[in-house]
């Protein structure tokens, strides 16, 4: 039995920089992958930092205003972050700061979009609202279909590829053991701690240690992504989360056309 501070279950982006801050901060830590570091949705997105507040975020304003106070304020915190990434890490991550379009094609859509933008202007965030002209001048791909959208100049994106990895490496400079290619099985309750059974993934595949031993930890964090349900049922505890596919589409090599 092997004795952490805390359990990280997942090597995505939210796993592997948590471990990173907690380990700078001296907590002794184990991140735990299923896979290889980076390998699940961390790895396979576009790279956005989209910091307004999201469309499913704003379909019902009326009930979930008070959350959404929140989340603005922790969006301004993450482009102070996101500013200073590549110093944060030592590396360069490819970040850009280029600017952010949410459109709007009927009047309905604008005028939730003007709502929108109340909330986040009086929280702080910088947004704008341009109608159809303005935006197609600002950005001139856009169909004549779009009648207004709503510019926050701090968006932009980043290498996914880059990132996670990059803190992977930062947090084992600063202690944390990163163990891939390693199954939790069973999360148990003891006292005042936890324990949690592993196994390994793929027994003929090799991993960053040939036999997983049980670890004892006072806290965990379940980063899992997708499989945070399954985790979190490890424990006993029910998370109603279900997965939504997002479509990215990759096409052959061109010059650069959307620039927002």
């Amino acid at each position: 039995m092997t004795n952490f501070d805390i359990a990280v279950i997942g090597g995505g982006l939210i796993g592997c920089a948590t471990a990173c801050y907690l380990a700078e901060a001296g907590a002794s830590v184990v991140l735990l992958e299923g896979g290889q570091i980076n390998q699940g949705a961390s790895g396979q997105n576009a790279g956005s930092l989209h910091f307004q507040l999201e469309h499913r975020l704003i379909q019902n304003l009326d009930v979930q205003l008070r959350e959404l106070e929140f989340y603005v304020g922790l969006a301004k915190l993450s482009i102070q972050d996101w500013l200073k990434i590549d110093d944060i890490l030592g590396c360069d991550t490819q970040m850009v700061i280029h600017g952010g379009l949410m459109v709007a094609e009927t009047p309905d859509q604008a005028s939730l979009l003007e709502r929108k933008s109340a909330i986040e202007r009086s929280q702080g965030l910088s947004v704008e609202m341009l109608d159809g002209a303005q935006v197609r001048q600002l950005a001139p791909y856009l169909a004549g279909s779009v009648v207004a959208a709503l510019h926050c100049p701090d968006e932009g994106h980043c290498n996914p590829r880059l990132l996670t990895p990059a803190f992977a490496r930062k947090a084992v400079t600063h202690g944390t053991r990163i163990m891939t290619d390693t199954q939790v099985s069973a999360i148990e309750r003891n006292g005042s701690a936890w324990t949690v059974r592993l196994s390994k993934s793929s027994p003929g595949r090799p991993a960053s240690d040939d036999a997983p031993k049980d670890i004892r930890c006072q806290m965990i964090l379940n980063a899992a992504g997708a499989r945070s349900a399954e985790v979190a049922a490890l424990a006993n505890l029910h998370v109603p989360l279900f997965p939504i596919g997002l479509t990215m589409n990759v096409t052959e090599k061109v010059s650069p056309v959307i620039t927002h």
